[in-house]
């Protein structure tokens, strides 16, 4: 009886262990079911890649796409996520790098990290788009400007939010040819590789053509200087340019190589000696490294802030940069990554998706907003259509030492080339 006792016992003790942990799993499986409104606190987050330079002479450049990119995530968050859902940023250092680029991307794509933006260097991005059609992502680039990304090398899953070197460039090229009509002696000095070939190769080309339509005047090509990427010593370069009595000046060496270069041209009176220097992506590097030795001089950027002050997005981001990283001038690496994530959020809401060929043809032929007004990425080739901003700096003796004293807008509408996508680029 003992026995038979003791087993009944047991038997009720298991029974009663299996109902509490039922009625434990029902208990939790009920709480967990949020209602309509509460979504977000359960959800998974979207995870974005977000590649760029963090170190070597480019670090500076991917340093502003990082601050954008996470100024962009807190006012996603702090809105309520994408689809309910939180975003999160990985962010990982390409150095510039084309392996090194690959090597990262590969790294998160193990992660199941499908959607990526950054990136600066255009050889980089030539390397990487390849291996996101292989392996099933999708990346925006905020910097790149080889003509061949959305031209002979285009695949579906690239795409460009910034301008591209067509439209930046011949915007410079007009703005020449109708301020300074009678310099008609032009040089370079611009790094050998892609995206130095492709801004010349445009800028000459608007040139070309503006000079005669605008100023009625036949222009001079009398020095064209390649320095190698990287390079520490541009005296060469910049005597070459002095000997060959170039009035105009185009450059397109970036980063920490345009500050070198800038600083080597002093003690030669560069700046003296021509009439005009078109600095074609450095937005505010150069001055804010050289100060009141900044000569003057037009740069192209992504961005300038002060010719979008209207705008709401605009004001909230520039408010949110100065206030964080106490600095009055964002450039527009800062404005592109952060377009580049409400571009993916726009999509995704478009798609009610993440996956990758339900994102890819959302952004195709989106319409959105940003920090410098609506844009456009066109669906044949990826391109986004959107303004082009060009400022002009000058010394001055109060700090910071420097200023903009002009800034000039064009429509990327009126400026972008046809879409050719897979390709090469027509210059005319």
């Amino acid at each position: 009886m003992k026995r038979g006792f003791s087993r009944l016992l047991a038997a009720l003790t298991i029974s009663l262990l299996v109902m509490v942990l039922v009625a434990g799993c029902g208990g939790q499986k009920k709480e967990s079911a949020p209602s309509e409104g509460k979504k977000a606190e359960g959800k998974e987050p979207i995870k974005f890649g977000v590649i760029v330079p963090l170190s070597g002479s480019q670090a500076i450049l991917g340093e502003e796409m990082e601050r954008g990119a996470k100024i962009a995530v807190k006012q996603v968050n702090d809105a309520g996520g994408i689809m309910g859902r939180p975003v999160e940023l990985v962010i990982r250092d390409t150095k510039a790098n084309p392996d090194t680029g690959v090597a990262v991307a590969r790294e998160l794509l193990s992660q199941g990290i499908n959607m990526y933006f950054g990136v600066a260097s255009s050889a980089v991005a030539l390397a990487v788009s390849p291996l996101m059609e292989k392996e099933k992502g999708v990346i925006i680039t905020t910097a790149a400007h080889s003509d061949r990304l959305t031209h002979q090398n285009f695949n579906k899953h690239y795409f460009r939010i910034t301008d591209n070197p067509y439209m930046r460039e011949r915007a410079m090229a007009k703005l020449m040819a109708e301020r300074y009509p009678n310099t008609t002696k032009w040089g370079c000095i611009i790094p050998d590789h892609e995206y130095g070939r492709s801004t010349w190769d445009n800028f000459e080309a608007g040139l070309k053509k503006y000079y005669p339509e605008i100023a009625k005047k036949e222009l001079e090509i009398v020095s064209v200087q390649r320095a190698p990427y990287g390079a520490t010593d541009y005296k060469n370069f910049i005597t070459a340019v002095l000997n060959s009595k170039a009035k105009g000046v185009f450059t397109s060496e970036y980063g920490g190589d345009a500050v070198t270069m800038f600083r080597q041209a002093v003690p030669y009176a560069f700046f003296d000696k021509i009439d005009v220097m078109v600095d074609s992506a450095n937005e505010f590097l150069v001055p804010k490294a050289m100060g009141n030795m900044t000569p003057p001089h037009w740069i192209g950027t992504h961005w300038y802030y002060e010719a979008y002050k209207d705008s709401p997005m605009a004001k909230k981001v520039y408010d949110e940069y100065v206030k964080e990283y106490k600095d009055k001038y964002p450039t527009g690496w800062v404005g592109e990554a952060h377009s580049a994530l409400m571009a993916y959020k726009a999509a995704i809401e478009k798609a009610k998706a993440t996956d990758t060929d339900a994102v890819i043809k959302a952004l195709e032929g989106l319409t959105f907003d940003s920090v410098s007004g609506k844009r456009t990425i066109r669906a044949e080739d990826h391109q986004t259509i959107k303004d082009v901003n060009i400022i002009h700096v000058v010394p001055v003796k109060e700090e910071p030492g420097w200023k903009v004293d002009e800034f000039k807008v064009y429509k990327g509408d009126d400026l972008i080339e046809p879409p050719s996508p897979g390709k090469p680029l027509k210059l005319e």
